[in-house]
């Protein structure tokens, strides 16, 4: 901070007791930050010019509530920004020294990384010796129960998982879920394998949505702003899904889209399910198709169990509606306007 700032730090705690002290210029100005201490220690007014140098001083509590003073000493003024960035950036150090240093760290840098604020993440890392250029991917667990001692238990238990993987990551509770940061896993089967361990130290009604590849600060912010905007939905349109992705969340936004520009769209894609005789009879096979295309991914031993249908009832199914709409279902792009179809369904039947 005093080589950033080339300015003369002086820290003590509340009975003005050295703590750490740092000269920029010349041994003179240890003397001169000695003088201001005992100034401030007698409880005399400390002039703002001492010997050709501007003081600044300001008192700092650390996570604890323990009281600190620090003194800036510098020949040419301190802007006012300079002096609060200063400030900030020794209170992150405190937060770090206090035994609860690494929880309130870790929060200050997930903090940092979601609010795009470049500056103070590259501080913290640095200081934590954490390598957050590499932490590309963005996973936040949707926890079920978000009261404050449920989140920390279920983050206490995904910390041992992380003790137990080789990959770092960097996570704390944020705005009532847990944020995780991480490099991407060497392999497709080794990034599956911890996603499946990190759902086992969960209950099973929490999600894990995983963003991968983000490029910067603010590619970070702005997914997780989608994120929020977008989660209510994404759950209701997939609510069988453990897992969720970037797929999911542009799913979601494109059906509110849709709804808002084409308040029909989803009745006239469906609309071809009427051929299919009896009112009990389309109802059903709609609601197969809803599980096929969003629940069962097109792969049709999941569909088989989900729905307690034998293979070949359910491939018999998929024929009768590949016959209705006029084309193999699974066969893209024509699926993709009856996904989202199906989605907006689905999301206007939970809304109601």
């Amino acid at each position: 901070l005093s080589e950033w700032m080339n300015t003369s730090i002086l820290l003590t705690d509340g009975m003005y007791r050295v703590l750490a002290e740092k000269a920029y210029n010349t041994a003179n100005d240890l003397t001169l930050m000695e003088d201001v201490r005992a100034t401030a220690a007698s409880g005399l007014e400390i002039p703002p010019l001492v010997d050709g140098c501007y003081v600044y001083t300001t008192e700092l509590h650390d996570i604890n509530s323990k009281l600190y003073h620090l003194f800036l000493l510098r020949p040419i003024r301190i802007e006012q920004q300079e002096f609060h960035t200063a400030i900030n950036a020794m209170q992150l150090a405190l937060n770090f020294w206090t035994k609860q240093s690494v929880g309130a760290s870790n929060f200050e840098l997930v903090s940092a990384m979601l609010q795009d604020e470049p500056l103070k993440k590259c501080r913290l890392a640095a200081l934590m010796r954490i390598d957050v250029a590499k932490m590309d991917c963005l996973w936040i667990v949707h926890s079920a129960d978000s009261s404050g001692k449920v989140l920390q238990q279920k983050l206490d238990a995904l910390r041992e998982v992380a003790d137990g993987c080789n990959v770092q990551i960097l996570m704390d509770v944020y705005e009532k879920c847990i944020v995780m940061f991480l490099a991407m896993p060497p392999s497709l089967e080794e990034m599956s394998s911890l996603q499946n361990d990190i759902l086992q130290a969960l209950e099973e009604e929490d999600v894990l949505f995983c963003i991968n590849n983000l490029q910067s600060t603010a590619t970070v912010r702005d997914v997780y702003a989608g994120y929020k905007r977008t989660f209510a939905d994404i759950i209701r349109i997939y609510p069988c899904c453990r897992v969720l992705s970037s797929a999911h969340m542009n799913m979601a936004l494109e059906c509110r889209t849709t709804m808002l520009n084409a308040q029909n769209f989803a009745d006239v894609v469906l609309s071809p399910l009427h051929k299919i005789s009896g009112k009990t009879k389309v109802e059903e096979m709609k609601q197969f198709l809803i599980t096929y295309l969003l629940d069962a991914n097109l792969d049709i031993n999941l569909l088989s169990q989900m729905t307690y249908l034998h293979r070949n009832t359910v491939k018999y199914r998929i024929k009768a509606l590949s016959d209705v709409f006029g084309f193999n279902l699974g066969a893209f792009p024509e699926t993709e306007e009856l996904m989202l179809a199906v989605a907006i369904e689905r999301l206007r039947g939970t809304s109601e």
